[in-house]
């Protein structure tokens, strides 16, 4: 990883990024309410559904960290595109494949990413800049640290989770 343009260390933090959200998973939800999708050769596919609070949710996790340029007080603007569309867009692709795939109707699609530095928002502005992905109002950017406290109060109060995810598509 030390060596200029090696992908070790971006391997290496995306196979610890999965171990953890999968920790994550196990600490809060019950074994038969969330599983792994099968990697398919055919065509890539989301990372994990779940079955909380009455509904399924998609999830693709997205490890790939912004450049320093974009976390600037005077961000590089060309290089934060570049890491929405080459992270976001595959997202996009992936989750709508598996929903397709798997026939859910309605599914939460969630874009998990390690980091803090994008906000939700930013990814309604993502579909509004790109009108050939249809934005049904059930993608969410979310960071780690929202997942966890998602997830932790499901486990604590199921209800008031239930409350949220039915609120999702009303952003």
């Amino acid at each position: 990883y030390m060596q200029r343009k090696s992908q070790h260390f971006i391997n290496a933090f995306g196979t610890f990024f999965e171990m953890y959200v999968k920790e994550v998973l196990h600490n809060c939800l019950d074994s038969s309410s969330y599983s792994r999708i099968t990697e398919n050769k055919e065509e890539k596919r989301a990372d994990w559904l779940l079955r909380v609070a009455n509904r399924n949710i998609l999830i693709e996790q997205k490890s790939g960290l912004s450049m320093l340029s974009i976390k600037q007080t005077n961000p590089n603007t060309d290089d934060m595109l570049k890491h929405m569309e080459s992270n976001w867009k595959e997202a996009i692709d992936q989750l709508q494949t598996t929903e397709k795939a798997y026939n859910l109707c309605d599914a939460v699609k969630i874009i998990l990413v390690y980091e803090e530095y994008f906000k939700s928002e930013t990814l309604n502005e993502w579909f509004k800049s790109h009108p050939e992905y249809n934005n049904d109002g059930s993608f969410w950017l979310v960071n780690i640290n929202e997942f966890e406290i998602l997830l932790q109060t499901y486990k604590s109060n199921p209800l008031l989770a239930e409350k949220i995810f039915q609120n999702i598509h009303n952003f």
